[in-house]
C-alpha cells in the first residue's frame, strides 16, 4: 500500500478535565455486520478496521476503551444523551454536525447502490424516483436522502442493519438498497446472496468521511482523540492496521492483457504519487523553515512560541490531512480498476480511471494553492504606492465576467486613501473576498456588494458587503482556518479565506467578519496598518 509519509511532529500538552484523565475508561458502541469496519467476531468480540483504530488511537493518550455492540440509531442516542463517550466512525454531515463534534476522518467509504442481478433501469439516485428504497435507520444514506429532498420522491424502507437491508432487498421488498460500496460487496458475500449486485457508478453527491464523533462541546477528549491519530499516523501503525483490513481485500494478480494494456497508466499514477510525496516534503520543510525565520527575526517571547509551534503542527498535520484524502479515493479505485478489468467491463473502467482523474486533479489544486499561501511572505514586487480605489478596480476587472454573469450591483465608495506594498498581493485581498462573496451569494434574486472605507477607533477599517448567504456566528472564526468550508459540495479548496488572512496579517493587520446568521448577508472587515499611508 503506497501512504503519505507523515512528518514526525511533537505532540502539545493539553491541560484536560479530570473525566478524560490518564487511564479514563470510556465507553463506545459500534455496529455489528459492519464488514470490514466494525462487527462482532467468532469470538463474540468486537472487531474491525474501526475497532483497532479506536483501540490504538485511546491507547496511544494512555485511556481506556470499554466497546459493546448496538444498532446504529441507539449508538446515536446514547452518544447525544451522554450515556457513551464516543463512536468510532460516523460520517460527518452538517445536520449531524449541529449535535456532534468530529475529529479529522480516519478513513472516507463511497456508497453504492445495490440492486438485484438483471435490474438495468437503475444507475443513479434519480432513478430511484417513485421506488421503494432500502435504507439503514439514521445512516449517512437516510440522513442524505432526507436533507437533499430525495426522500420525497420515494418510499423509504428503514432497517436497523446492512444486513438486513440486503435480505428484505433479495426477498423482494424493495427496489434499490443504499450503502458503502465495500461493506455491502462483502455483506453480500458472507449472506451468499449471489443475486445481488451493484449499479454501475458510484454515489457522487456525497462519501462518508469517517471520524470519531463526540457530544457537543467534549473538545477535552476531541483533542486527544485527534491527537492520538497523529500519533499512530506518525508512527506507522494506522498504515499496519489500514493493510491489515483494506489491503487483503485486493485481488494482487492481474492478467497479462491487463498489465500489457493499463501498465503505463499504473505506472504514471506511480509516479504521481512519488512525485506528490517529494514535493510534499520539499514543501513542508520550506513553510517549517519560513516559520523559524519569522519567529527569530520578530524575536517572539516561550508563550508566543508555544503558540507559532501550535499552529506549524496543525499546518502539518492538515496539509496531511486534505492530501491524504484523495490518495485513498485514487487507492481504492486502483482496487475497483483491477476487479474491473478483471471482468472485463470497459464502462466501469472508464468510471473508474475518471475518478482517479478527478482524485489527482484535486490535489494538483491543493498543492498549487499551498504553493500560494508559502509565498505570501514574500513580495512578488517592491512595495509602490497605490490607491485604494485602483485596487479594487483591479479586482473587480479580474472578475468582471463573473459579475456580470451573476447580475451582481456592485457599490464601490471611492476614497483617496493611499496605501504602501505589493500591489499585487493587496489587489489579491480584494479578489479573493469578492470571488467569496460571489461564491456565496445563493439564490439572492437581486445580489449586491458594497466596498469602501470606514473608519473605527481613529483607524481605516476596509470593508466588503453582501446580501448573500450568510454565515452563522458559531462559524465566523472557523471560516478564515486552512481547508475548512462551510458548504462541503462547493468549489474550490477552502484556502481562499486562509490566504487572504495570511496576506493581512504580513501587513500586522487583522480580519473579521460580521454576520447576523443565514440569510442576513455578511461583511468582512480588516486591517492594514503596515500599509496605510498618511
Amino acid at each position: 500500500m503506497l501512504t503519505l509519509p507523515v512528518v514526525p511532529q511533537k505532540v502539545l500538552a493539553v491541560d484536560l478535565p479530570s473525566k478524560v484523565g490518564n487511564g479514563h475508561r470510556l465507553k463506545t458502541i459500534i455496529v455489528n455486520n459492519y464488514h470490514p469496519y466494525t462487527f462482532m467476531n467468532d469470538k463474540g468480540e468486537p472487531d474491525g478496521f474501526s475497532v483497532e483504530i479506536a483501540r490504538a488511537v485511546t491507547g496511544a493518550m494512555d485511556l481506556e476503551l470499554d466497546i459493546r455492540a448496538d444498532k446504529w440509531d441507539q449508538a446515536m442516542k446514547e452518544l447525544e444523551s451522554g450515556g457513551i463517550d464516543l463512536l468510532p466512525m460516523m460520517a460527518r454531515s452538517p445536520e449531524r454536525d449541529k449535535i456532534f463534534d468530529f475529529s479529522v476522518p480516519h478513513t472516507i467509504a463511497y456508497d453504492s447502490i445495490f440492486i438485484k442481478k438483471g435490474t438495468t433501469y437503475i444507475r443513479t439516485l434519480k432513478d430511484l424516483s417513485g421506488k421503494t428504497v432500502i435504507v439503514m435507520n439514521r445512516d449517512a444514506a437516510h440522513s442524505y436522502l432526507l436533507s437533499s429532498g430525495l426522500a420525497k420522491t420515494m418510499e423509504i424502507n428503514l432497517v436497523d442493519s446492512l444486513p438486513e437491508a440486503l435480505k428484505q432487498l433479495a426477498a423482494g421488498k424493495g427496489d434499490a438498497a443504499i450503502m458503502p460500496k465495500l461493506v455491502g460487496i462483502i455483506t453480500a458475500k458472507k449472506l451468499n446472496l449471489q443475486d445481488i449486485e451493484t449499479s454501475p457508478q458510484l454515489i457522487d453527491s456525497y462519501t462518508r468521511p469517517f471520524s470519531f464523533a463526540v457530544k457537543n462541546g467534549n473538545q477535552a477528549l476531541l483533542e486527544r482523540l485527534n491527537q492520538g491519530l497523529n500519533i499512530i499516523k506518525s508512527t506507522g501503525q494506522y498504515d499496519v492496521i489500514y493493510k491489515k483490513w483494506f489491503g487483503a481485500l485486493e485481488n494482487p494478480h492481474i492478467y497479462l492483457k491487463t498489465v500489457l494494456k493499463f501498465g503505463s497508466l499504473a505506472a504514471l499514477i506511480l509516479l504521481g504519487f512519488i512525485v506528490w510525496n517529494v514535493v510534499l516534503n520539499r514543501r513542508v520543510k520550506l513553510k517549517t523553515a519560513h516559520l523559524q525565520v519569522e519567529i527569530k527575526l520578530r524575536q517572539l517571547r516561550e508563550k508566543e512560541l508555544e503558540v507559532r509551534n501550535a499552529e506549524l503542527e496543525r499546518f502539518n498535520y492538515t496539509i496531511s490531512h486534505e492530501l491524504k484524502s484523495p490518495l485513498v479515493t485514487v487507492k481504492s479505485f486502483l482496487g475497483f480498476l483491477k476487479m474491473d478489468l478483471k471482468a472485463d467491463d470497459s464502462e466501469k473502467v472508464d468510471k473508474d480511471i475518471d475518478f482517479m482523474n478527478t482524485a489527482t486533479d484535486k490535489m494538483k489544486r491543493i498543492l498549487d494553492e499551498l504553493l500560494e499561501m508559502s509565498r505570501v511572505g514574500r513580495m512578488i514586487n517592491e512595495p509602490v504606492s497605490v490607491r485604494f480605489d485602483a485596487l479594487v478596480k483591479g479586482a473587480l476587472a479580474s472578475l468582471a465576467g463573473a459579475i456580470a454573469e451573476r447580475g451582481v450591483t456592485v457599490q464601490v465608495n471611492d476614497s483617496a486613501m493611499t496605501l504602501l506594498g505589493d500591489p499585487l498581493r493587496l489587489e489579491e485581498i480584494w479578489q479573493n473576498l469578492i470571488e467569496n462573496a460571489l461564491k456565496y451569494m445563493g439564490d439572492q434574486p437581486a445580489p449586491r456588494l458594497e466596498i469602501g472605507v470606514s473608519v473605527e477607533n481613529d483607524s481605516p477599517v476596509f470593508y466588503l458587503r453582501d446580501n448573500g448567504i450568510g454565515i452563522d456566528p458559531r462559524y465566523h472564526k472557523k471560516i478564515f482556518e486552512l481547508f475548512d468550508k462551510l458548504d462541503a459540495k462547493s468549489d474550490g479548496t477552502g484556502l481562499g479565506l486562509a490566504l487572504i488572512k495570511r496576506i493581512v496579517e504580513v501587513y500586522d493587520g487583522r480580519i473579521w467578519v460580521e454576520s447576523k446568521g443565514v440569510g442576513h448577508g455578511s461583511c468582512f472587515k480588516f486591517t492594514l496598518p503596515e500599509a496605510v499611508k498618511g
